[in-house]
């Protein structure tokens, strides 16, 4: 995004600015973009613990990541219009039942409902 010669010394909050509009674009949902941005952020704050940048990156108030507001706004307006996203236990069986066999799997979490008996 910054390109591979830029120095993290030479970044600076516009530079941050723009990198969110661009992940604006890309990462669709609120919960998208808070998961990127903290990720960016991350990385940054680990090198400054271990010594790896010469001074704090600063990332200006517009690098932050959605609040815990437009979150939930965007989970309660994505079900309303999608409905619940939850399978009953019969579904669970129907699904299990129909299954081929590329899709049925020794593997416990390859499908966790399998964990539980209903």
């Amino acid at each position: 995004m910054f390109g591979r010669s830029r120095s993290v010394v030479d970044l600076h909050p516009a530079d941050f600015r723009a990198l969110k509009a661009k992940l604006v674009e890309r990462w669709k949902t609120p919960a998208e973009l808070w998961r990127e941005i903290q990720n960016c952020r991350s990385v940054f704050r680990f090198a400054m613990r271990n010594g790896l940048v010469e001074r704090i990156v600063r990332f200006g108030d517009e690098f932050t990541p959605p609040g815990q507001t437009e979150l939930r706004q965007h989970r309660y307006e994505q079900k309303r219009e999608h409905g619940e996203r939850a399978f009953i236990a019969q579904q669970c069986r129907e699904l299990l039942a129909n299954a081929n066999p590329q899709m049925k799997s020794d593997d416990p979490f390859s499908f966790e409902l399998r964990l539980w008996e209903f």
